[in-house]
């Protein structure tokens, strides 16, 4: 097994906690099999790098054979059993080694050792004479500024390291969500909603009608065509929250359901309309979710599942009855029997999920005592907001006189 070690003395940065680095120098034939890219997958948390991105690989391979790089320094994080396996001595040296077993995890600068690593194979196919190493040993020869970080979090240094770059979103929000880093009134709600996602886009226990099309990270390589980016699905706006599933945990939440709970409703919404109006979920009509519709049509069904988890909510029950169904069915018909093309901009979905939200609750405002907003339910306008069903803002509250 082969190994090698990196040197150098240890800095210290923080106010409050601190914070070890040492920076090095090392060339690339050396620490080519000794560095790692991990990359980010949404579902399962592991990984922080996000996937290369082959127009920027162009570009740099481009500007290092025309001699036009700037160098600037790879940031790397030591894994735990690399820290522990460190030698410093009284004067804050360090010597760490490090194995092509156990690599260390590249923080940024991943483009710039896959462009190394492309002319470096581009070279290698290219040798007529295996035993000339001339053109090899050039690239292997170039100097690697390294700066090492001895602690610290990997997921936290990757977003400290990229913010204010342009990162794949759904990448962001993902590793944001895990590490806590969302502030807001919708910090839970956006993790019970990841929990959601994760939920409708796995094929276990059994497949839903969003199954494979949620992109949780950047690795758009591996999904299908029309699978919306995790920031479509878990949209924070307050003219979108009706059809997002940040909005439908909020009411789980206020309701103390779980994940699994409202995803089973979402699952319910689709099935229901597919088995009593398939009409509905033809390849050009508005509901239709990809791939033979719209992500426009994907929120939409959201956006019904909301109003269906507010309604079972408010009856605290997990099953609707055939006569609610046949309720639910009769109120969709009604307000989404359009084509998609013309009806998927946001202003025609908040008045179509306002309109089904009126139709829909007619009968349970009447049995019910809540107030209600222009028809819809008042918690249900409170939970989420005016906007989002396209009605007038609620009044202002006043004190006592």
């Amino acid at each position: 097994m082969k190994t090698m070690e990196l040197r150098g003395k240890i800095g210290v940065v923080g106010m409050k906690k601190n914070r070890r680095f040492f920076q090095t120098t090392v060339k690339f034939g050396e620490i080519r099999h000794f560095v790692e890219r991990r990359l980010y997958n949404g579902a399962t948390g592991k990984g922080e790098q996000r996937a290369i991105v082959p127009a920027n690989v162009t570009r740099l391979t481009k500007a290092i054979r025309e001699d036009n790089y700037t160098p600037t320094s790879w940031s790397l994080s030591l894994k735990k059993e690399h820290l522990e396996a460190a030698v410093i001595d009284d004067s804050g040296n360090i010597t760490v080694t490090v194995s092509e077993d156990s690599p260390v995890p590249i923080m940024d600068g991943g483009h710039r050792d896959t462009s190394y690593e492309r002319i470096y194979e581009e070279i290698e196919k290219s040798l007529e004479d295996a035993s000339d190493r001339s053109a090899l040993e050039l690239i292997e020869n170039q100097d690697v500024p390294l700066v090492v970080y001895l602690d610290g979090d990997p997921k936290t240094d990757f977003l400290n390291l990229n913010s204010g770059k342009a990162i794949d979103s759904a990448h962001l929000l993902s590793l944001q969500i895990r590490r806590g880093e969302v502030k807001g009134q919708d910090k839970d709600s956006l993790k019970f909603g990841l929990e959601v996602a994760k939920l409708m886009s796995s094929d276990k226990p059994e497949k839903s009608w969003l199954t494979n099309y949620i992109l949780f990270d950047s690795r758009k390589d591996k999904a299908p065509k029309l699978a919306m980016p995790i920031t479509t699905v878990l949209g924070r706006g307050s003219s979108d929250i009706a059809c997002s599933m940040v909005g439908g945990a909020r009411l789980a939440i206020e309701f103390d359901r779980d994940a699994a709970w409202l995803a089973a409703v979402y699952k319910t919404v689709y099935d229901k309309i597919l088995s009593d109006a398939p009409e509905l979920l033809k390849p050009d009509r508005v509901l239709t979710p990809p791939p033979d519709g719209t992500k426009g049509g994907a929120t939409l069904l959201l956006g019904i599942g909301n109003c269906v988890a507010y309604y079972m909510g408010r009856r605290d029950t997990n099953a609707l009855s055939d006569d609610e169904v046949e309720s639910l069915i009769t109120a969709v018909k009604h307000n989404f029997d359009v084509p998609a093309r013309g009806n998927t901009s946001a202003d025609k979905k908040r008045q179509a999920i306002g309109s089904f939200a009126m139709e829909y609750f007619a009968e349970y405002n009447a049995e019910e005592e809540e107030a209600t907003h222009e028809g819809i339910p008042m918690g249900l306008v409170t939970s989420l907001s005016a906007g989002t069903f396209g009605v007038s803002k609620l009044p202002k509250k006043t004190g006592a006189a």
